[in-house]
């Protein structure tokens, strides 16, 4: 969980971020990226969280970022992936709880230049 949280909130997730978007907002655009961004929306409105594999996790985030978080946390990069999986969606809805994107500036962190 830290190393996600670090993902999206600071500058080890900054280059997820672009422009004046927040890490949060490159996140969900990886998945968007990935043909999976009905899932992100699903995490991010109001309605009821879908659920991701582990495999979908790795396809949006890439090797280098599974591996990164592997390394930061000690667990296997199949852990990983699993656990994303498994608490991204409560996650994100926490993170989310108007069903808006937070700003960087609301979350506190400073945007990716």
């Amino acid at each position: 969980l830290p190393a996600l949280i670090s993902m999206i909130t600071n500058s080890g997730g900054g280059m997820l971020a672009q422009g004046n978007a927040s890490p949060l907002s490159g996140l969900l655009g990886r998945f968007e990226q990935a043909g999976l961004g009905h899932l992100a929306q699903s995490w991010v409105g109001s309605g009821t969280n879908q659920a991701i594999s582990p495999e979908q996790v790795h396809s949006a985030l890439g090797d280098d970022q599974v591996q990164s978080m592997s390394q930061q946390t000690g667990m296997a990069p199949n852990d990983v992936v699993s656990e994303v999986a498994r608490i991204l969606p409560s996650l994100i809805d926490r993170l989310t709880p108007n069903g808006a994107m937070p700003s960087a500036q609301d979350m506190h962190i400073p945007a990716a230049a």
